[in-house]
């Protein structure tokens, strides 16, 4: 009787060596054909003290024996539980003492900083957990950081993304790299894991808040993936993850696709501050479009070149326009990413709200999405004194004309947001003599303008426009400058930084695009101001 006692002893133990190899090689060959972890990196391991954290530890404990990986060991306290909370960090503990690892623990108020960030549990335990685990790991020195999730993980998260509604990122699931974070476990289902567990007697502790099916997460985990495996398809966890697999190569493509279409549409700032372009659009010389860079907050595109994209890779541009000027991805959907497209085909100076405090506008052949925020302004206000028409500029400042012979430079500063952009403009006077040779050297294109000094008036401001300023367009017509900056498809947030020379309403000179006809050289001019953007 004891000889078949020993002999099935023998058998179970073998089994179980078989089973502990079988997994083991599982779990090394996918961190090798993933690239999660190179020979000689050091590794944090994430370590709740349930079941899928305590296998990795053991697993990777057997991988670091052939790899010579250093692995330490992070355990976070969400306080959430009571003495169970401290039970688990105690356990976590004990056993980096038992296999001699270096142990890393934070734990913190989840309750007190949901309640002061509007946050869910969930949420918040995840924000500070995630926090305290990145300080470790560079306390640590670690290269990588390991997490336990598995494939009933990741088949979970699938479904709990398809059921709210998303697209293929969604459906990509659990990235097995992201970063520095890796998940060597993501090979296993969770059967697996508790029978490597088993082989020798492993404990583990149980975290009884996993059972509650009011989570929805809990619900799936609970009955829809044992329903789906019992009664659709033993097989369904594997395919949920094989299918998560084919999603994410196609999200890997299309991401490159996408990038390619965002360099075509976003417009760029150069880093003078000044919009230019080498590639203007037919039949529109004044429009900037193509590569350009967007100001912290804000971003541009160019719709003609959104609306070149095949339908499909428009959404993906602007679902990365708006996480790039959230600086979040979390909240935005397909209904906002439907009110830009809406927004494309309608009329410029059309808006829409936006999550994030965040909204989007059309001007012309652009769509600028923004922080909500008053003007810009600048470090160049008048003084109280002046009246309340001039303080309604961003810009405002009376200037002295030059002697003749002299030049004076005039530098104005705005402010955009966060941004600061400097603007120098030159003011030099000279004498005239109307020959025909200097009738040739007046400048007809480019930043630089001649106006008739005595033609121009005494009180000069540069500023920037305001409701009701005009240039003359013969001796009898007037334009409105607002009107001009329509007719040239000037958007509406470009206008902050244009500037005028004024007397009164009445603009003398857009500086460094136009002068009135009423300041024109003529053969009268004796005496003439040359006007230049720096």
């Amino acid at each position: 009787m004891n000889a078949k006692n020993n002999l099935t002893k023998q058998i179970y133990m073998k089994s179980n060596a078989d089973h502990k190899r079988l997994v083991e090689n599982t779990v090394h060959t996918f961190i090798q054909d993933n690239n999660l972890l190179a020979d000689g990196e050091k590794c944090l391991l994430a370590v709740s003290g349930g079941a899928d954290s305590v296998c990795l530890l053991l697993l990777m404990l057997a991988y670091a024996k052939e790899k010579k990986t250093s692995l330490s060991v992070f355990h976070y306290n969400h306080h959430l539980r009571g003495a169970d909370a401290d039970r688990d960090e105690e356990f976590v503990r004990s056993l980096c003492g038992r296999y001699d690892l270096p142990f890393y623990a934070a734990g913190g108020d989840v309750r007190a900083f949901a309640a002061e960030k509007g946050m869910g549990l969930e949420e918040a335990a995840r924000h500070l957990r995630y926090e305290a685990l990145y300080k470790a790991a560079d306390e640590a020195g670690a290269d990588k950081i390991a997490l336990a999730h598995h494939k009933n993980d990741q088949a979970e998260t699938v479904l709990f993304h398809l059921c709210r509604g998303t697209g293929l990122a969604g459906l990509s699931g659990i990235k097995a790299k992201n970063g520095r974070l890796i998940r060597p476990l993501l090979c296993l289902q969770r059967e697996e894991i508790e029978d490597y567990l088993a082989c020798d007697g492993q404990e583990y502790m149980t975290d009884e808040t996993n059972a509650d099916e009011g989570y929805t997460r809990n619900l799936i985990r609970a009955k829809v993936l044992p329903l789906l495996s019992g009664q659709v398809n033993e097989q369904s966890i594997s395919h949920i993850c094989e299918a998560a697999m084919i999603c994410e190569q196609a999200q890997d493509f299309i991401s490159q696709m996408t990038e390619q279409a965002w360099e075509a549409c976003i417009i760029r700032e150069p880093e003078d501050g000044m919009f230019k372009s080498d590639n203007p659009v037919p039949g529109n010389e004044t429009h900037r479009q193509g590569i350009l860079a967007q100001k912290a907050g804000t971003v541009r595109l160019s719709i003609p070149a959104l609306c070149s994209q095949p339908v499909f890779l428009q959404g993906e541009v602007l679902r990365l326009a708006l996480s790039q000027a959230a600086g979040s991805k979390k909240d935005i959907g397909a209904v906002h990413v439907q009110e830009l497209l809406s927004l494309t085909e309608k009329q410029s100076g059309k808006k829409v709200a936006l999550p994030y405090g965040l909204e989007a506008q059309r001007s012309f052949d652009e769509l600028l999405i923004k922080k909500k925020m008053a003007g810009n302004r600048t470090e160049n206000r008048a003084e109280s004194n002046e009246n309340s028409e001039n303080r309604e500029c961003d810009i405002f400042r009376k200037i002295r004309l030059p002697k003749t012979g002299e030049s004076i430079t005039e530098t104005l500063t705005v402010k955009s947001g966060e941004k600061k952009q400097t603007i120098d403009i030159s003011f030099q006077t000279e004498d005239f003599m109307p020959n025909s040779d200097a009738m040739q050297r007046i400048p007809r294109e480019g930043a630089e303008k001649w106006i008739d000094f005595y033609q121009a008036g005494e009180d000069l401001e540069i500023r920037t426009a305001r409701k009701g300023d005009f240039f003359y367009l013969d001796e009898s017509h007037k334009k409105y400058v607002t009107d001009y900056y329509s007719d040239q498809k000037i958007p509406v947030w470009e206008r902050d930084h244009k500037l005028i020379l004024a007397c009164g309403h009445h603009a003398v000179c857009i500086i460094g695009e136009r002068i009135s006809h009423t300041v024109r050289i003529t053969t009268d001019t004796r005496r003439i101001l040359k006007i230049s953007l720096l």
